[in-house]
């Protein structure tokens, strides 16, 4: 639900309300106010007419025989939280993610659809916003301009498609520009985007982890706003002395937090800082919640409680631009609230939205219409799964006692250059092959895999930032045996173990997403994951690693339809396989 600006009924009645003239439709009475726009705590009560604020106060009496009282003694009110940086297609969708994290006081979020803006239209990309309008939360949107695969970096934008994305209710940025290093270089094309999204009065957002400050500077210059990439406190104090607004992470991807409190503890910038959990997977959302969990671990770090939710509300509904309408407990605003007891890790009692309960003491309790994904479902892919399923597909591309480069991991996210020497087979000890299919079937390519999963047979995703689909292992008989399974409709994925499928999970929607329940896809994720543990696998986050294989901007080494890419000099070092003409 967008916020709408109010028509004059609506104003003379919340006059009327906060005047004593009129009864409010709801009061939430007695409870400590967590004042984020003075950093105070004191008992008020709140009155709620037309879905927004009337009157906040302890001094008139705003109820009626009609009104409905829910009483906050001994509670905190505070405003619904804001997640200001989410990808919410993290093996869930965003409508199935909203039901989980909402009676947790997640009331409004900004996402980016990079997953489906890489295969559907604009138009059907505006109509799943559209669709997710109509449920009980916010969702506000941003847009891609370009992709994480140095295939489909623009190929797969097209200017015309962007501009009508950027212009639609509700998109509030440019989502996360990973070629940042394009900027500095002064791409033309890259930065006629951000102008027109400039144009549109949009925010840039950045994702410049690592960056120098002088490379913070010239970045400013090109018209970011914000950054959620920083990993020290050097780096986010040198993004604040360039006017940026910096979100700080804390996710199953990099939980960042801890090194950044400083900032928040001593209130430097405060006013420029907003959390965020970064499209986290969802056991980690199980575990430690959305920017909920944040708030509780900001509160036992001693950033007193104002401060903390200030961070999860009014910070990020002021740096998007809307908040005259959410972020804080004020007459005007939307009566987005909750009625929480204590930041011990119990949901709170009450979860309100536009002056309605949606979910008690963590429970939904709102009519919320199940989301017809059926229009999103069939959607073709080109892969040819008679090829995808055959073992000679993934027989060892090396000759015996070849030099070959290796994508060296050393964490989930990080993949340095290796080299190794392959055996009497081809095969180099201790390594995986993958072997990528473009989207489109038209490429394969290929790269060894260290220090991965040595013992895993055979893994089949098409959960990739590039939408490609990703076959590992070292038993192509088995790698086959996954593939078949994994591709044999939208997509999904699958683990091979001694000539059986052990886990899988299929992803119906665009190949990326499960139209399931978040707690059904969690059961099937884990076993997943435990699987390829038991091939070895010694990482945090094995979603994201397995995600970003593809990705164009993590060093050092990346696995494109191309072939292997060496981003630092954006050169394929290993050509791929053409299949068949594209075109």
């Amino acid at each position: 639900m967008i916020p709408r600006a109010l028509d004059a009924n609506q104003l003379s009645d919340l006059v009327a309300v906060a005047r004593g003239r009129k009864p409010a439709d709801v009061v939430v009475r007695g409870g400590r106010l967590v004042n984020v726009y003075c950093e105070e705590v004191y008992e008020a009560d709140v009155a709620i007419s037309c879905g927004r604020i009337a009157y906040v106060g302890s001094q008139l009496d705003t109820t009626g025989e009609t009104t409905e009282v829910i009483d906050a003694a001994g509670a905190y009110i505070l405003p619904g939280y804001i997640e200001p940086h989410c990808h919410p297609w993290a093996l869930y969708n965003p409508d199935s993610l909203a039901r989980y994290v909402l009676p947790w006081g997640n009331t409004a979020y900004v996402g980016e659809l990079l997953n489906l803006q890489l295969i559907l239209e604009p138009s059907q990309v505006l109509q799943v916003y559209s669709d997710l309008d109509r449920s009980p939360v916010r969702w506000f949107w941003a847009v891609r301009v370009a992709g994480q695969s140095r295939q489909d970096l623009m190929s797969s934008f097209p200017l015309e498609g962007i501009e009508q994305l950027l212009a639609a209710p509700g998109v509030v940025e440019i989502a996360e520009i990973t070629a940042w290093p394009q900027v500095l270089a002064g791409d033309m094309e890259l930065l006629e985007r951000m102008a027109l999204a400039k144009r549109h009065g949009l925010r840039v957002d950045g994702h410049a982890a690592g960056a120098t400050a002088e490379k913070i500077t010239a970045l400013a210059a090109a018209g970011f706003t914000a950054d959620h990439e920083s990993i020290d406190l050097e780096e986010a104090s040198a993004k604040l002395r360039n006017g940026y607004h910096v979100i700080l992470r804390n996710s199953s991807l990099r939980p960042d937090l801890d090194a950044l409190l400083p900032l928040v503890k001593e209130g430097r910038g405060s006013a420029r800082l907003s959390v965020t959990s970064d499209g986290s997977g969802p056991a980690w959302i199980r575990s430690q919640g959305m920017v909920d969990g944040i708030v509780r671990r900001l509160v036992r770090a001693g950033v007193p409680i104002p401060r903390a939710v200030s961070l999860a509300s009014l910070n990020p509904a002021t740096y998007f631009g809307f908040d005259e309408h959410l972020g804080g407990i004020a007459p005007g605003r939307c009566a987005d609230l909750q009625v929480l007891n204590s930041f011990d890790g119990e949901p709170p009692e009450v979860v309100m939205v536009g002056g309605r309960v949606v979910a008690r003491s963590g429970d939904l309790v709102a009519p919320w219409e199940p989301w017809e994904w059926q229009r999103y479902l069939d959607i073709p892919a080109e892969v040819d799964l008679n090829l995808v399923g055959d073992p000679a597909s993934y027989a060892t591309p090396t000759s015996p006692y070849e030099s070959v480069p290796v994508m060296q991991f050393i964490s989930a996210g990080i993949a340095r250059a290796g080299q190794a020497t392959a055996g009497k087979s081809g095969w180099p000890e201790g390594c995986v092959l993958a072997v990528l299919f473009a989207r489109d079937g038209a490429r394969k390519s290929w790269a060894w895999m260290a220090n991965f999963a040595p013992q895993l047979e055979g893994l089949a995703t098409s959960y990739t930032t590039s939408a490609d689909y990703l076959v590992i292992g070292t038993d192509p008989a088995a790698m086959a045996m996954a593939a078949r399974e994994a591709f044999s409709g939208a997509g999904g994925i699958a683990v091979v173990e001694s000539g059986r499928v052990v886990a899988s999970m299929e992803l119906d929607i665009a190949g990326s997403m499960s139209s399931r329940a978040l707690e059904d896809v969690l059961g099937s994720w884990e076993r997943i994951d435990a699987a390829v543990r038991r091939g070895g696998y010694p990482f945090e986050e094995l979603l994201f690693c397995l995600c970003f294989v593809t990705c164009d901007f993590l060093p050092d080494l990346r696995l494109v339809a191309e072939g292997l890419l060496e981003v630092k000099t954006n050169k394929i070092i290993v050509p791929g396989q053409i299949l068949r003409d594209s075109h």
